[in-house]
């Protein structure tokens, strides 16, 4: 049986069987028209069929293939020039300009690879005969629901009834518009169309054409039929996908809100502007991230290509085409609407998705082409999802309500796993409120009904601890041990170094997080207070381990310094700590 620590897409056998059996195109996208499976160069980011091809193809790709980016002695811009970066000054530079940010920041990408919150194999059973109510309450977007149904066993028969709910209408219009889109008969148009609508900042004619048949006809339809009725009032409108049922409740405001959302139509080169003046902008920040990409140089440039262009595509494939500005990704005015830090290969695990692509025949193992390989990825999940909602019952409610207002979509004990993501960090709405609104639903027959959350803003950090602006401390330094084991080097010199800084970076995976959080659960009561709503927090967890970005293996284990350099090169932190409730068995 799969521990929760082994939270891998591979570890799920209804990944596996769902991908021998989905048919979908095998067209590899590539310089080479004819490339089949095979790859010249599998280290590098273009593949080619032939020697002939390659040679070809050489007058375009020389710069990729010999850019400073992808050599080991290439050093971040203020290293070469001796200059303090932005992020350790915290100057003015340091901030993209606020004019090209929309007034309000949204977060539609999620940063903590998707998990799967049902575990059923390894929970319930996975010949269950009951059915299954899951609960996404603050589901941010949709891809641990996406996860969740990709890995349910084939062998599971009974009904599944899942509730995505999210307060931020953004969000909610981008869920409803994925389901909406798996609608579309054919699963190569719904799967590129989707993929691209989370992830590409533009879409081409061919993407917009889907959106507005599946999609805006729907809500415009919608609507016209309200358009009289009261504004308080929730809004239930259904849709049939197969043997499965999509419903979307939403006041009258919201369903307008994702009309006008929809029909946008902007300005291609001032929106371009906007976003590339933010992803582009702070290049201390861009720079740091690069230098701590040190297992397959060549990923450097695949993700600055991410940064130039926005779209999520193969490295090397032509952007000719997508000229529409994805309208859910800026403001009515243009304006990008997150941060610049926001990236979607932090929704993912790099593992998963590369375990995924090696055993895939219809692609090379690319490995170096991360956002190639990320498009590969979520298209064969949307297309096992595709099938699934087609020939077992799946019964959606899709809503935009503070967490305090399930109740209206929600019947109570129906629900046999509630996700609940960071809210119940301090800053959102905390442990105690949260589970105020959601223990009331949790199933009280199935002893494995879990609220499954995440602490990712908590812990107190003592002073010793802090990192670059303090300069590197006596604690910090007695921890590089563990660095130098993983990053060798003799040029540790001064703050600025970008050896130094990925040093700092790297401590908080060897911090004693335990005894942290340990004071943490202490000073806020969360047994006691847990208690109280007739919960326990699990000693043992079943759907996802406590710490899953911190280091499982230690320096000379196999695979230990492939995990260090990916931990390290996509920006954890170490911090995220889930927990798990259940009930109290009497």
């Amino acid at each position: 049986m799969a521990s929760a620590n082994d939270n891998s897409i591979e570890a799920g056998e209804a990944l596996t069987a769902a991908l021998s059996e989905t048919q979908l195109s095998d067209r590899i996208i590539a310089p080479c028209a004819n490339l089949k499976t095979s790859s010249q160069n599998e280290q590098s980011n273009c593949p080619y069929c032939s020697k002939a091809c390659q040679k070809e193809h050489w007058p375009s790709h020389k710069n990729d293939c010999n850019a400073s980016l992808a050599k080991d002695d290439w050093v971040p811009r203020w290293a070469q020039e001796g200059s303090t970066p932005d992020f350790v000054n915290s100057g003015p530079s340091a901030v993209p300009l606020q004019s090209h940010f929309a007034s309000v920041i949204a977060h539609l990408w999620g940063n903590l690879p998707a998990i799967d919150v049902l575990k059923l194999a390894d929970n319930e059973g996975a010949e269950y005969p009951n059915g299954i109510g899951l609960c996404f309450a603050a589901s941010g977007d949709f891809r641990n629901v996406l996860r969740t149904l990709v890995n349910i066993p084939q062998s599971y028969r009974a009904d599944i009834t899942v509730t995505v709910n999210d307060f931020d209408p953004a969000v909610v219009v981008r869920n409803v518009a994925t389901l909406l889109l798996l609608a579309e008969e054919d699963v190569h148009q719904a799967s590129d169309t989707i993929s691209h609508l989370w992830y590409s900042a533009n879409l081409k004619h061919s993407h917009l054409s889907i959106i507005k048949d599946k999609v805006l006809a729907f809500v415009n339809y919608v609507v016209e039929t309200i358009k009289d009725r009261s504004d308080t009032t929730l809004q239930r409108k259904k849709i049939v996908i197969g043997r499965s049922r999509v419903s979307v409740i939403l006041l009258k405001r919201e369903w307008n809100k994702m009309q006008e959302i929809l029909s946008r139509q902007h300005d291609f080169s001032r929106a371009e502007s906007n976003r590339r003046a933010i992803t582009l902008q702070r290049r201390d920040h861009i720079d740091r991230r690069l230098f701590s990409i040190r297992r397959g140089l060549h990923r450097r440039q695949a993700l600055m290509q991410y940064r130039e262009r926005g779209l999520l595509l193969p490295f090397g494939e032509s952007s000719t085409g997508f000229d529409l500005v994805n309208p859910t990704l800026v403001d009515d005015q243009g304006r990008w609407l997150q941060r610049d830090s926001q990236d979607p290969l932090e929704g993912w695990s790099m593992s998963d998705i590369s375990k995924l692509c090696k055993n895939a025949s219809a692609r090379p193992a690319l490995q170096n082409d991360l956002y190639g390989q990320l498009s590969f990825f979520m298209r064969h999940l949307l297309a096992i999802v595709h099938r699934r909602l087609r020939e077992q019952p799946c019964y959606f409610n899709m809503s935009c309500l503070p967490v305090s207002q399930l109740g209206a979509v929600v019947v109570e004990g129906s629900l046999d796993r509630i996700e609940v993501s960071n809210i119940i960090d301090e800053h959102y709405i905390g442990v105690s409120a949260t589970l105020n609104a959601c223990a009331p639903f949790l199933q009280t027959r199935n002893k494995h009904a879990t609220i499954i959350g995440v602490f990712i803003n908590v812990m107190h950090i003592p002073e010793q601890w802090n990192r670059i602006a303090f300069g590197p401390t006596r604690t910090q330094l007695q921890q590089s041990g563990n660095f130098l084991q993983y990053r060798p080097t003799s040029r540790l010199s001064s703050v600025e170094d970008p050896h130094i800084i990925c040093l700092l970076e790297a401590t908080s995976m060897f911090a004693p997080l335990d005894a942290w959080f340990r004071d943490f659960e202490y000073t806020s009561q969360l047994v006691a207070l847990s208690r109280g709503y007739n919960l326990k927090m699990k000693q043992t967890h079943t759907i996802i381990s406590k710490w899953p970005l911190r280091m499982t293996k230690t320096f000379g284990q196999p695979g230990a310094q492939e995990e260090f350099d990916n931990l390290l090169a996509f920006g954890t932190n170490g911090f995220e700590r889930y927990v798990e409730w259940g009930r109290i068995q009497v």
